[in-house]
């Protein structure tokens, strides 16, 4: 295991971050705070906490709260951004505890929420941010329908407190396999899973990450693709008018969209995976390994690519939009996804 630091805000106080966004805004023409933050080595988060009463004002609201108000913000388009990837979903209401019409479901990791801000650069916007002032989730109204009343109330709710955000210190885990004793545990857990909780449950038992957990399985109920092999599958989708479910995940989310994804292309470095509803960007060369996944259903067994960096991290994951049970055959499985 390998550690390193981040570079600290203290080295910037807060009017020279705030000098460098307005210079940047007025010459860079494809500005983004992104890129800046990137420049600077900070994080998103302490951009905008630099800019406060500066065009961002914070949010006295609990994540909780937070959540319960977003159906009535209207017509939302919804990002959830990722260390190789990001995910943006419209949805004309979203709806707590149901499933949204567009297909679309966000399940909320709420005890990572850290800070909330609101904006108004050029849609009402609200960015949601961890410990370490990482962007999770930007959440703005859609340009092309009324804005909902929500917003209104939550300009009521400003505050300018600065976030307290905490260094980040990157761990690098080395890829590890259980001993016999726990691969056999593993095998038999592997077997009785159901759904994603407890896929999620079964790795943290294991103490496990999930590509180390996928290599050990590996030929009984996962087996190792091609990296190639998740763009050539999208690509395959897209052309047969297929519907497939996309999933990206961060640590305040895991975010899923279901829909006809007619558009694989390649963009300033990207991977864009687009459709009417949503759209997927992917690092073009952050996929190091994909996996075939299978799960354990009454009928027989239900399969997905996941797609992983060279240093383990989830990038993304891809499936039939309507799973449909197949006979327990990896071989089955891998004439779908090539």
């Amino acid at each position: 295991m390998t550690t390193s630091r981040n570079k600290s805000t203290t080295t910037y106080p807060q009017q020279a971050i705030l000098e460098a966004y307005r210079e940047a805004r007025t010459r860079m023409p494809n500005f983004s705070i992104h890129a800046l933050a990137k420049t600077m080595q900070l994080s998103h988060g302490h951009v905008q906490a630099a800019r406060l009463g500066s065009g961002v004002t914070g949010l006295a609201l609990t994540p909780c709260d937070m959540v319960m108000r977003l159906p009535s913000l209207g017509a939302l388009e919804i990002s959830t951004v990722s260390s190789h990837a990001h995910m943006l979903s419209k949805t004309e209401q979203l709806q707590i505890a149901g499933q949204d019409s567009n297909n679309l479901s966000l399940r909320m990791l709420l005890p990572h929420w850290y800070w909330a801000c609101m904006s108004h650069d050029e849609q009402h916007k609200i960015e949601i941010f961890d410990r370490y002032g990482r962007l999770l989730h930007c959440i703005s109204n859609s340009p092309e329908l009324p804005l909902g009343k929500g917003w209104q109330r939550l300009e009521k709710l400003a505050i300018d407190r600065p976030p307290a955000f905490t260094e980040l210190v990157d761990v690098v885990h080395e890829s590890t396999a259980p001993k016999q004793r726990g691969w056999d545990a593993l095998v038999a857990g592997w077997r009785s899973v159901t759904n994603e909780s407890e896929v999620s449950h079964l790795l943290k038992k294991h103490h496990l990450r999930r590509v180390d957990a996928y290599k050990a399985l590996e030929n009984r109920f996962t087996q190792r693709m091609s990296s190639r092999c998740f763009v050539s599958t999208l690509e395959r989708a897209a052309k047969a008018n297929s519907p497939i479910r996309l999933r990206i995940a961060n640590a305040g989310a895991v975010h899923q969209h279901s829909g006809l994804f007619g558009h694989v292309g390649e963009r300033h470095q990207k991977i864009e995976i687009a459709g009417e509803k949503a759209m997927l960007a992917i690092d073009r060369e952050a996929i190091a390994e994909t996996w075939l996944v299978t799960l354990p259903c009454k009928e027989g067994v239900t399969t997905r690519l996941e797609a992983f960096s060279k240093d383990g991290r989830f990038i993304s994951g891809l499936s039939e939009a309507i799973h449909q049970p197949m006979p327990v055959s990896t071989m089955n499985a891998m004439s779908v996804y090539g």
